[in-house]
């Protein structure tokens, strides 16, 4: 899986800092699920290698660098992500 770098045109940069980190386009917004809390939105894409490796042993792994676990989540559906309602409110819808 590759992060994509232009999913939204309001995306920030954030530097990848070492040889096993690269930069990562990510979407500062409030999600409305959490009661607004901030939330960072990234989105990556899959090669078919990944898609048929995931039907077939219905897995996907996080591997998150660091000492401590973020509150995080995994999502196929946009919608959940929050970008459409934030969209909306900026009058990008």
């Amino acid at each position: 899986m590759k992060p994509i770098s232009d999913f939204h045109e309001d995306a920030i940069t954030l530097s990848g800092k070492g040889k096993h980190t690269d930069s990562l386009a990510v979407l500062p917004l409030r999600y409305k699920y959490l009661d607004d809390d901030p939330v960072m939105v990234s989105c990556w894409r899959v090669t078919w290698r990944d898609m048929l490796r995931m039907i077939f042993t219905r897995k996907l792994w996080l591997v998150v660098m660091g000492e401590r676990w973020p509150p995080l989540f995994i999502e196929t559906d946009k919608k959940f992500t929050g970008i459409d309602e934030w969209n909306a409110m900026e009058g990008k819808a």
